[in-house]
């Protein structure tokens, strides 16, 4: 587990980038079956997933349901029939670390941010004082290529890659019927042409140890419309890595007992904040629309996808 405990002690020492402390109330990040949630005094409702709960209150788990709780870094899964004392609860010693959940718990408070609360990105109804909140800072100011480009990248995004088959996909900023050919190019560390090749249309998929990448090293790619003058993507960085790394990540996410007794959509999510970490941002963005795909509804979903979005700055 070296990669996690090294996750562990640069979190003791940094915060996340929005600069947010640990989740303190219990959030419900995964439900499988029907639990009633009542705050002390109030009325007992639905439960949903991405619902956070007051210190007080109950949980009422039907017989068949699990319920996964995350706060302060900790986890714990609770399974009906039951009726639950929230207050007895958080002060009992029920909640477990997870190495995984560290990773999900920053990914998790980026998300609750008021930002991202509506349909769209923005500020709906302000914070406690009627004012809104600060915007949330991006990691990335220019998105997936530079924005000023007039050939837009969808995918892969910027970041790692693993594997033999990828797709590479692009879109005109602004549509022209006239532009249907292509020259695809990738060049290594050095500025030497590693393959280049002409396509007609806006996606290829590539062998990339067959076109001559060598896992380890640094790559640029680019797409340039032949027969339009200034009509380009700019260089976008592809770092190509052994699949055994991508494959260890895999194995000791799979191995915490967090993600096994998560729900299949917590699964995805969390899987999208391991492999954001550790930069493969297109598998991360994979998992998440997997997950959308999955549970279109789920309201926790949608604000991770639209934090990931913002965080890369992919939203035009």
């Amino acid at each position: 587990m070296k990669h996690y405990c090294l996750i562990l002690l640069c979190l003791l020492f940094f915060t996340d980038f929005n600069g947010l402390a640990a989740q303190e109330l219990p959030l419900v990040y995964s439900l499988e079956g029907k639990a009633k949630y009542a705050p002390d005094g109030g009325k007992r409702t639905k439960l949903e997933v991405g619902q956070e709960l007051s210190g007080a209150g109950t949980l009422k788990l039907k017989k068949g349901s699990r319920v996964g709780l995350f706060m302060n870094d900790a986890f714990i899964y609770l399974e009906g029939p039951t009726t639950v004392d929230l207050a007895e609860l958080a002060a009992s010693e029920g909640f477990r670390e997870s190495d995984v959940n560290t990773l999900f718990g920053r990914q998790l408070e980026a998300a609750l941010h008021p930002y991202f609360a509506g349909t769209g990105f923005g500020f709906s109804g302000g914070g406690p004082d009627g004012k809104a909140p600060g915007v949330p800072p991006k990691k990335e100011k220019s998105g997936n290529g530079n924005k000023d480009r007039k050939i837009s990248i969808q995918s892969p995004l910027i970041g790692k890659l693993s594997g033999a088959s990828v797709t590479f996909r692009w879109t005109l900023r602004k549509p022209d019927v006239s532009v249907q050919a292509f020259t695809f190019r990738i060049i290594d560390r050095t500025g030497d042409t590693v393959h280049e090749q002409s396509v007609n249309g806006y996606s290829l998929t590539l062998n990339l140890p067959q076109v001559g990448l060598q896992p380890g090293n640094n790559y640029r790619w680019s797409v340039t419309a032949t027969d339009k003058e200034g009509v380009d993507s700019g260089p976008l960085n592809l770092i190509y890595t052994p699949l055994e790394d991508q494959q260890k990540i895999t194995t000791e996410m799979t191995s915490d007992p967090a993600y096994q007794q998560a729900s299949p959509t917590a699964r995805l999510l969390q899987t999208a904040a391991v492999f954001e970490y550790y930069e493969y941002l297109q598998a991360a963005r994979e998992a998440l629309n997997q997950a959308r795909a999955a549970t279109p509804k789920d309201a926790l979903v949608q604000r991770m996808y639209k934090a990931f979005l913002y965080r890369y700055d992919l939203v035009e």
